[in-house]
């Protein structure tokens, strides 16, 4: 990454912007892009200030409706300066849907990048809190897929998850992990995430709980049986399978 970077500050111009769209460990642009990038372009003599460093993270659901659910959803930016935010939010007005979806401007890089870290991590610990429900109910014999439709009633907890095989994909296997890796690595600070920590592990288990069920609905043995598995990509309808929870379960 960071060697993509320096290559960036070699060849790049004055009045350039520098837009991170991916997930990074918070901090990333504060602590790694701007001293890089700054360092190059001074090696060059071109002012570093010149350059416009910012990050606007995409909200991207793949499948049919990819690039709608690029062009036509909200999106969060910062810049490492307002000059920088300026330009950014000048360049996504150009080529996004801000007038039915406004953007929101953050007052820091690092600001925007725990936004898109905190939201996929949300996400990830909701999903993982189904797991113990979904084998408290299975122990007493009750359809949770019934109760959670009761509860979504309630507005408060429109967003609740559905029991599942796991988790898949390159999001939520892995955002988690960025907030704990940038306290310490970025801000030397000593933190502890267990909600984090715990939904990342407890989501990667997920599949074995699967095996566990269907040896217990055949008589606790799988050993000769044939089990047909439909559907290995982490999402339906995306020929996607990367970390997908079908490869464990398999």
């Amino acid at each position: 990454f960071k060697d993509a970077i320096r290559t960036l500050g070699r060849k790049i111009r004055s009045g350039t912007l520098i837009l991170v769209e991916t997930t990074v460990p918070p901090g990333t642009c504060e602590k790694i892009v701007t001293p890089v990038l700054y360092d190059e372009l001074s090696k060059r003599g071109i002012d570093p200030k010149s350059v416009n460093i910012a990050h606007s993270y995409e909200r991207v659901m793949p499948g049919n409706n990819y690039l709608s659910s690029i062009t036509d959803y909200w999106r969060v930016f910062a810049g490492n300066t307002k000059e920088a935010a300026d330009a950014c939010e000048l360049f996504l007005s150009n080529v996004l849907n801000v007038v039915d979806f406004p953007l929101t401007r953050l007052s820091s890089t690092t600001a925007s990048e725990t936004a898109k870290v905190m939201e996929n991590t949300y996400r990830a610990i909701n999903i993982a809190f189904i797991d113990e429900w979904t084998k408290y109910a299975e122990s007493i014999d009750i359809d949770l897929f019934e109760v959670l439709d009761a509860i979504r009633k309630r507005p408060t907890h429109s967003n609740i998850r559905f029991p599942g095989l796991g988790v898949g994909g390159y999001c939520l296997t892995k955002d988690p992990t960025f907030a704990p890796a940038a306290a310490s690595q970025l801000f030397n600070k000593n933190l502890h995430f267990p909600f984090s920590r715990m939904a990342v592990k407890i989501n990667h288990d997920m599949p074995l709980h699967t095996v566990s069920r269907l040896k217990s609905l055949m008589n606790g043995s799988i050993y000769g049986k044939k089990i047909l598995v439909c559907g290995v990509s982490y999402r339906q309808d995306v020929g996607d399978t990367r970390y997908s929870p079908s490869e464990i379960l398999v």
